[in-house]
């Protein structure tokens, strides 16, 4: 834990709610919940992923895997929160399909759609699930789509770009899974981009909410604590296309003028309220918008 904290990273462990973990090739926690987070607490550990996998269901007669499913969380949650460390907790349910309505008050965050592949198809589903989700996210308690595929190899720099802005933009984990060790320039500078990440820890801790979807042509707006709103126009079609909206349309009071400032380009620009981009097959276009008071 002392290496990873001074490489400025934090240590994250994985194990299940069950009897082993999902690859069977070691023990989960099942039985052991408090034991296992004193153990995680003792050797620095900052987050745990509790996946769900080789659960005893036959010891809860009479009871759905939903019920099993709050039980056990609740559980490991407890444990987590006296285990005398702060400690990250996400839960990645099985057989409850909606944690967003109840997790809030046992884990820091929950997973809402199917392991993340490094495939275009995945992103978006994993998208489309998460996003709808918005109104359960707060801080300390978040929508997880699962961990970024940036850099793996499966898609394009540009859909690996429109993955961080939308993670970023629906205030989700950044979790890389791609080998630090061996980043490319390109997919270095899409996960060390600041500006972008400064979206997503926006202290004002709302999710990105869509306002458009037609044809694919996506809207999703998240407003920041600076008044500001942080803006995604996100094509997921397979043809470029213009996508536009409104500075009321994305919430913004009247004024004499806006100001975008492009995350990916750092071109800054001036609009009297229309918001615009020719965006590319497969790509985004993400704006910070903010009021101008006046012209002079």
């Amino acid at each position: 834990a002392d290496y990873v904290h001074s490489l400025g990273l934090k240590f994250g462990i994985y194990t299940s709610a069950g009897v082993t973990n999902c690859a069977t090739h070691s023990a989960g926690s099942y039985g052991h919940y408090k034991q296992d987070a004193v153990t995680f607490a003792s050797w620095g550990v900052d987050y745990v992923k509790l996946d769900w996998c080789r659960v005893p269901y036959r010891n809860y007669p009479g009871m759905s895997r939903q019920q099993v499913s709050r039980i056990l969380g609740t559980e490991m949650g407890a444990a987590i929160a006296t285990a005398g460390r702060a400690m990250v907790y996400d839960m990645n349910f099985e057989a409850d399909d909606s944690p967003w309505m109840w997790a809030a008050n046992v884990a820091n965050l929950w997973r809402t759609g199917q392991d993340s592949q490094d495939r275009w198809w995945s992103m978006v589903f994993n998208f489309t699930h998460n996003v709808q989700h918005y109104s359960h996210a707060r801080p300390g308690g978040w929508n997880d789509p699962d961990m970024l595929e940036v850099g793996n190899g499966g898609m394009t720099a540009n859909e690996y770009q429109s993955e961080f802005s939308l993670w970023a933009e629906m205030a989700a984990p950044l979790i890389a899974g791609t080998d630090l060790a061996a980043m490319s320039d390109v997919t270095r500078n899409i996960l060390t981009n600041k500006a972008v990440i400064a979206v997503d820890q926006d202290p004002l801790g709302l999710q990105g909410r869509p306002i458009a979807n037609a044809g694919g042509y996506w809207v999703v707006v998240k407003p920041l604590v600076s008044g500001a709103v942080a803006v995604v126009l996100f094509n997921s079609t397979d043809r470029a296309a213009a996508i536009s909206t409104t500075a009321r349309e994305v919430g913004m009071a009247r004024t004499y003028a806006y100001r975008m400032v492009d995350l990916w380009s750092n071109e800054q620009s001036d609009t009297a309220g229309l918001i615009f981009a020719r965006v590319p097959a497969h790509g985004v276009a993400m704006f910070v918008v903010s009021a101008l008071a006046s012209a002079n």
